[in-house]
């Protein structure tokens, strides 16, 4: 039975026609039905809405240019294509791109992007939200000589989920390397 809200006169009752089975995507109807105390109903149906309990997919996460291209290009390479650390001069730019994020469910709705300093668990940057793009450059950045950086992106669907992924760390080396001795041989 109905419960009579004092205030109003409203009678109030939640109850479903069928029973709601939770799987990772459905469709929800929701009908409302507002009942004074004399039994005068008006029922109103309010849009479906489709619930997805899944987050995005992972996207992968390249922090790596190709040596000859400019940073702000926007062309970028795979970290699979370098070996070794990962290392940069720059104290003032980053830029990240990355591949995947999709989601069949709900769609994505957006990414955000940080710039984080490892070694203090600091961002140095962001979160920012670029929206669908699947770059992200800044400068004015004050990186430090001798820390690690990562990129963090975070993929949003349109249900509120999200996923989290790293790129592999990139370390700011500003100094030159010593040099070292040149012995002349003669015969």
């Amino acid at each position: 039975p109905p419960v009579v809200d004092p205030e109003t006169g409203l009678a109030v009752n939640a109850t479903t026609e069928e029973p709601v089975e939770v799987r990772a995507v459905f469709e929800a109807q929701v009908t409302i039905e507002a009942c004074n105390t004399v039994g005068l109903c008006t029922p109103v149906d309010a849009a479906p809405a489709s619930v997805d309990l899944t987050p995005p997919q992972t996207v992968a996460v390249s922090r790596k240019l190709h040596p000859s291209i400019s940073l702000f290009d926007g062309v970028f390479l795979a970290d699979d294509d370098f070996e070794g650390e990962h290392y940069t001069t720059d104290t003032h730019r980053w830029s990240a791109a990355w591949t995947g994020g999709d989601d069949s469910e709900s769609g994505v709705a957006f990414f955000t992007v940080s710039v984080i300093d490892v070694d203090s668990g600091v961002a140095v940057a962001g979160p920012r939200n670029v929206g669908k793009s699947k770059w992200f450059a800044v400068d004015n950045l004050a990186l430090e000589h001798g820390h690690m950086y990562i990129t963090e992106v975070t993929t949003y669907n349109k249900a509120g989920q999200f996923s989290v992924a790293r790129s592999a760390a990139t370390i700011v080396d500003t100094s030159p390397p010593t040099g070292g001795y040149v012995h002349d041989v003669f015969e």
